[in-house]
């Protein structure tokens, strides 16, 4: 007796939306609340600056270290990892209460919102290319999108109900893009390896001044 697969609840294309939009939501929070949380941890707009900067060059490194693991395990392997994973490292992050917290936080947020960026641009790249029509930039204004509402929410949340707030939100809105992942994405497998005579990259100069 013959069964029929279960038909996905999302198409690719839909759980890219939701995936997109649910990390755009995590910058989106953080931004909004990040006043409050570093007015609670004692840290001034110095102190603020180095911590973005740590958190930019953290980021860099996780885009480049995930396009490493991308060559070992699947892009949506990594990406249900990473996703969630990022989620609870950020709600973690709003919780916090001293500058050392704050510190780890913000690289931990970023190392593994790198992570991230790179599998789910793989990820929407493949879609694309599959459907042969440009929808990439869709995907992108959907992170806007998140990010745009985003802080306004977690603006709101965390001045008039608490940080906590804020994190609680954050941890539902990751659990709707890892599921929209784990419901509407293919396993593509992983990033194809180079050729033996293929050359390695190198950092340029333009990289070194950025």
């Amino acid at each position: 007796m013959s069964h029929r697969a279960a038909a996905p609840l999302l198409t690719p294309r839909g759980a890219k939306v939701l995936a997109f939009f649910a990390l755009g939501t995590g910058f989106g929070i953080w931004g909004g609340a990040a006043p409050t949380v570093a007015a609670r941890a004692l840290i001034g707009p110095d102190l603020m600056g180095l911590a973005y900067s740590v958190f930019v060059i953290v980021y860099l490194c996780g885009m480049s270290g995930s396009g490493l693991i991308a060559r070992f395990v699947s892009i949506r392997r990594m990406l249900l990892a990473t996703l969630p994973a990022t989620g609870v490292v950020l709600a973690l992050l709003l919780l916090t209460g001293s500058p050392l917290g704050l510190f780890v936080g913000i690289a931990l947020f970023g190392l593994m919102a790198g992570m991230v960026d790179l599998a789910i641009n793989a990820e929407g790249t493949a879609v694309e290319a599959d459907l042969s029509r440009p929808v990439l930039a869709g995907f992108h204004g959907s992170a806007s999108l998140g990010v745009a509402l985003a802080a306004i929410l977690g603006s709101l949340l965390a001045v008039n109900v608490g940080p906590w707030s804020a994190a609680v939100a954050t941890l539902i809105l990751f659990s709707i893009g890892t599921a929209a992942v784990l419901s509407g994405s293919n396993d593509r497998g992983r990033l194809p390896q180079k050729s033996a005579g293929a050359s390695r990259p190198r950092v340029t100069q333009v990289q070194l001044i950025l």
